[in-house]
């Protein structure tokens, strides 16, 4: 059996850092999210839960990532196309085909901080195989 997800964007992106943060792939993720019911934190290797961290205007910090982004000029991803990139206070800081090699490379390098990656060019989709079978 296999399910084809297709996931925005941001979502696919949350899902995909949060894989890298504990040293998984992004299918290998979704199998156990779908499995146990619950959502993989880094706040459940050690019980507590992680907080989100904002600003004292309000945005959280993955905002002021995402609204750097925004800002950085489209000619500086032309060469980025198909690929996905981490952007980092506006500038592009690495970028790679494979979502989870990068992700996993963003936090080794940088550690646990708020980063904004995006696929250059057309949406990305993820097909997951399952070991579990369709029930009739």
């Amino acid at each position: 059996m296999s399910i084809t997800l297709d996931l925005s964007e941001e979502l696919e992106k949350d899902l995909s850092a949060e894989a890298g943060r504990l040293g998984l792939s992004l299918s290998d993720y979704v199998l156990q999210v779908f499995a146990t019911g619950l959502r993989l934190t880094n706040g459940a290797k050690n019980g507590a839960d992680s907080e989100l961290q904002t600003s004292p205007d309000g945005n959280s910090e993955f905002e002021q990532q995402k609204e750097a982004f925004r800002r950085i000029p489209p000619r500086d991803f032309e060469q980025y196309n198909n690929q996905f990139v981490a952007a980092r206070d506006g500038e592009i800081v690495d970028h790679d085909q494979d979502l989870v090699a990068l992700t996993g490379r963003f936090f080794d390098r940088y550690g646990d901080v708020p980063v904004y990656i995006k696929k250059i060019g057309e949406p990305h989709r993820v097909i997951l195989r399952t070991p579990f079978r369709g029930r009739a």
